[in-house]
């Protein structure tokens, strides 16, 4: 299928949407290229290791206990043009930090944000006060 000039034939590019940490990417890639050159391709555009990457797309698309599934072609995976493809993973500054103990931001918006344990009303000190002094003389029943 090459031109009368004998240059040879045009491969087909499908446009992926890629997904990660909130924002949009836009990849154009030939159809014939792997699962594992894509996640090199995000690697570029995410600075996520392509080793740690999850990526899914009805399904999982590949990750890192599923090397067989990198071979596919973005083709035979069943990604078409517009194909929006999740991926899961952190960068490596954020291992990093997870392996040296360091606390990770948003877990400590998280912790903030979680409600103190409930404590019972009559235990509480402002409470507890009004409690010992016992019903006012002025107090209506009701």
């Amino acid at each position: 299928m090459s031109d009368c000039d004998g240059s040879a034939p045009q491969e087909e590019a499908i446009e992926l949407k890629i997904v990660y940490a909130k924002k949009t990417h836009t990849l154009s890639l030939p159809t014939t290229t792997t699962v594992g050159q894509l996640k090199t391709q995000i690697e570029q555009l995410t600075n996520c290791p392509a080793v740690q990457q999850k990526l899914t797309f009805k399904g999982l698309l590949s990750g890192p206990d599923k090397p067989h599934l990198e071979a596919k072609t973005l083709k035979g995976a069943g990604l078409e043009n517009g194909s929006k493809i999740l991926v899961i993973s952190a960068t490596a500054a954020q291992i990093l930090q997870v392996v040296a103990g360091a606390a990770v931001p948003a877990a400590d918006e998280a912790a903030a944000a979680a409600p103190a344990a409930k404590q019972r009303l009559c235990d509480m000190t402002e409470h507890r006060k009004a409690l010992d002094k016992g019903v006012p003389a002025d107090a209506h029943v009701g």
